[in-house]
């Protein structure tokens, strides 16, 4: 029964008008280092750590790119999340990816140790960016956010709740 949940993401996923908002990881350099400021939590980095088998590994790091790590982004080969890993090593997988990045209506499923929900999600294009509202099968309040994207599909500016993050440079090793 398992399979049915993820048949019906796959076909959502593929609907017509529907296309990846994805990094294109090809234009990046493994070391690649993205410097943003936080409202809310102050500096914090992403660095590309470069494709580890299938995925694309990214760190993520709380006070900047020397800070604290504190989880991993794993995406596919167009650039969708497929799972993260937190600081403490719990795994979240996004099956069959993360439609947060999704441009259209799409569904995934998250699968933890110890739980699975289903998202719907729905992404659009909106002024100069895209607005991404997520509803949970368990009941939790919808979320919005609304992003800007460069041409690498890289985050240049994020409005989520009450944070704004904003990217200040890419470094290149």
């Amino acid at each position: 029964m398992r399979l049915l949940p993820v048949l019906f993401a796959f076909l959502v996923a593929t609907a017509t008008h529907a296309e990846p908002l994805g990094i294109q990881f090809a234009a990046l350099k493994p070391g690649t280092i993205l410097s943003y400021s936080s409202s809310n939590e102050g500096p914090y980095a992403l660095i590309y750590e470069g494709k580890t088998g299938a995925e694309h590994a990214v760190s993520q790091h709380a006070g900047g790119p020397y800070g604290t790590v504190i989880g991993r982004k794993f995406y596919n080969e167009a650039g969708l999340e497929v799972r993260r890993e937190t600081k403490s090593g719990r795994e979240i997988r996004f099956v069959p990816f993360h439609c947060e990045r999704w441009l259209g209506p799409c569904t995934h499923e998250v699968v933890t140790a110890t739980s699975e929900t289903m998202i719907k999600a729905n992404s659009w294009k909106h002024g100069e960016g895209y607005v991404s509202e997520m509803a949970f099968s368990s009941g939790a309040d919808p979320r919005r956010k609304t992003f800007r994207l460069d041409k690498n599909g890289l985050v240049t500016f994020l409005l989520a709740n009450d944070t704004q993050l904003a990217l200040n440079s890419i470094e290149e090793p």
